[in-house]
């Protein structure tokens, strides 16, 4: 299993903490390819919500040092991926440490910050010609990124290059359109590599109902674990 690389830089801003963890990371200024392969490739192991969970995007811990991220894949694939690298804020602004909840809106305001840094990172964004971008642009922007049309939007206006005014009139227009719903014209959801290789990776496929024995859990429990990460085997 791939040993957690995970940065603590609690003491950096969310911004410079993305930027440092990309360059750690040899990411350059391109976007990221997959996030799931990414975290799992950093050790952090990556598992699903259930989908009756319908409050909660994903959530992340340490546990004995390592780094778990649990995503609610019912989510749009562009959503999941920023909910991972929100997730990935977490782990790297706040680690291990005690969460204090009168704190908790400030933490997720730096993830978010994070989260958009690291997927959107400012220099490539600035030299993309995108100042007052239409409707049409801030579409291509997204897919070129692999983010929601509003994450962009919200991008945009972040670096100055939406005024207000446009950044309103622009997710009004967008919203007319489903995108803040759904994303039409999306991209495909990501898949865990990591678990594909534990399932399928040997000539004994580890079946779901096979793993919840030697783990002495449900079956459907480990079902949702692995729910639209990996094609399922519920087997006997």
């Amino acid at each position: 299993m791939p040993e957690p690389e995970i940065p603590s830089l609690d003491k950096l801003a969310p911004a410079e903490a993305a930027e440092l963890v990309r360059h750690r990371w040899e990411l350059g200024d391109r976007p990221v390819a997959n996030m799931i392969h990414l975290l799992e490739a950093k050790g952090v192991r990556v598992a699903a919500l259930g989908h009756e969970y319908t409050d909660i995007d994903a959530f992340c811990f340490f546990r004995d040092s390592i780094p778990y991220v649990f995503l609610n894949t019912s989510r749009s694939a562009e959503r999941q991926r920023f909910d991972a690298a929100h997730e990935l804020g977490h782990l790297v602004l706040h680690g291990e440490q005690d969460m204090d909840p009168s704190s908790s809106k400030e933490r997720e305001a730096q993830a978010n910050e994070f989260a958009a840094n690291f997927l959107m990172p400012s220099s490539r964004v600035l030299s993309q010609s995108m100042r007052a971008a239409s409707i049409d642009r801030i579409l291509a922007a997204r897919s070129f990124w692999k983010v929601s049309a509003m994450a962009m939007t919200h991008r945009l206006h972040e670096l100055n290059l939406l005024s207000d005014w446009q950044y309103r009139t622009t997710c009004i227009e967008l919203s007319d359109r489903g995108y803040r719903s759904s994303e039409p014209g999306g991209i495909s959801a990501e898949s865990s590599q990591l678990l594909r290789k534990v399932m399928f990776g040997s000539a004994n496929k580890v079946t779901i109902s096979a793993a919840a024995r030697s783990l002495d859990l449900e079956t459907d429990d480990v079902a949702e674990f692995v729910r639209d990460l990996v094609p399922t085997l519920v087997g006997a």
